[in-house]
């Protein structure tokens, strides 16, 4: 039973640096503005599920009383918690377009600061004993962790309609559904712990959680890095354009959409913000005397060549 244990912890620990691994891979490979928000989200996810590991299959085996242990690890399982759901918010509203507001911010902090509070009075009216204070600890986390998930994937579809891209309406509505059903499944797993070897099984599905969203966020990148045309502008747009008035960060985006990028990933492949990118592209337009995307890439591709 002990080596059982051994054996998992290192199985989980594994599959847990490969998939952070992989999601700093897309990130240097696509940099995409919300891939960095997604790594640390991983990485979040991932420490929790071996901390659980640790607290539940190790400490089980090893010391079946394992109230104390219990009792010390909830302040920092309930402090990673939320810095992960907060990489959630961050990564899953900048899919969006977006960025997450200050009033988000102080409600999220609140919220948690709120639970936090709860858990601690709860800790000093249990001690020593701690019956009722794991309960206290789980449903907090519990409607915490569903409200995050569940609202932003919620929002993420209201915000479809808004998507102008088919591609990335199809890839964000998919995206969406294949979170949430993973969820749903990890959810259900934990009302199994009566059932021998729950642990075990609640632990795979934890680490399991977040590889089906990542492997088909690695499939639409590389799918849309494929579909990139080759360059069909000059080779040095700026010494072309700045004649007319075009800044180095214009060229640099009129060349990104001679490439066919869309808004959005213009703003992940430059770090600059959605709004920056269509204020620059209509000032593109204004200094060019063109009206659209099309207009443009024929403006360029006939203007004579020195």
């Amino acid at each position: 039973m002990r080596l059982a244990a051994i054996l998992f912890f290192f199985v989980i620990a594994a599959l847990a640096y490969l998939s952070i691994r992989k999601a700093h891979g897309l990130q240097l490979q696509y940099r995409q503005s919300y891939l960095p928000a997604y790594t640390l989200y991983l990485a979040g996810w991932n420490i929790l599920v071996v901390l659980a590991v640790v607290q539940f299959v190790l400490v089980g085996a090893f010391l079946p009383a394992r109230s104390s242990v219990l009792l010390a690890t909830t302040p920092l399982f309930y402090t990673v918690a939320a810095i992960t759901l907060y990489f959630f918010s961050s990564f899953m509203v900048q899919i969006a377009g977006h960025e997450l507001r200050t009033p988000f911010k102080v409600v999220y902090a609140i919220l948690w600061g709120s639970g936090a509070l709860l858990i601690v009075i709860m800790g000093a009216r249990s001690a020593p004993s701690i019956s009722g204070y794991p309960v206290v600890l789980s449903v907090v986390q519990y409607l915490l962790r569903t409200a995050t998930v569940c609202g932003w994937g919620l929002y993420l579809l209201f915000n479809l309609k808004k998507v102008d891209d088919p591609p990335e309406r199809k890839f964000q509505r998919n995206f969406v559904i294949i979170l949430l059903s993973a969820y749903a499944l990890f959810d259900l797993s934990l009302k199994i712990r009566p059932f021998r070897f729950s642990d075990y099984l609640i632990s795979s599905l934890q680490i399991g959680f977040n590889f089906p969203a990542l492997f088909y966020l690695a499939h639409f990148l590389r799918q849309r890095s494929l579909e990139r045309p080759f360059e069909t502008g000059p080779p040095d747009l700026n010494s072309v354009l700045a004649p007319l008035g075009i800044s180095p960060r214009e060229a640099e985006i009129v060349g990104l959409i001679l490439k066919g990028f869309s808004n959005k990933e213009i703003a992940g492949s430059l770090f600059i913000s959605l709004d920056t990118v269509k204020k620059h592209t209509y000032n593109i337009y204004r200094k060019l005397g063109v009206q659209n995307r099309v207009q443009l890439s024929y403006f360029i591709q006939n203007r004579p060549q020195d």
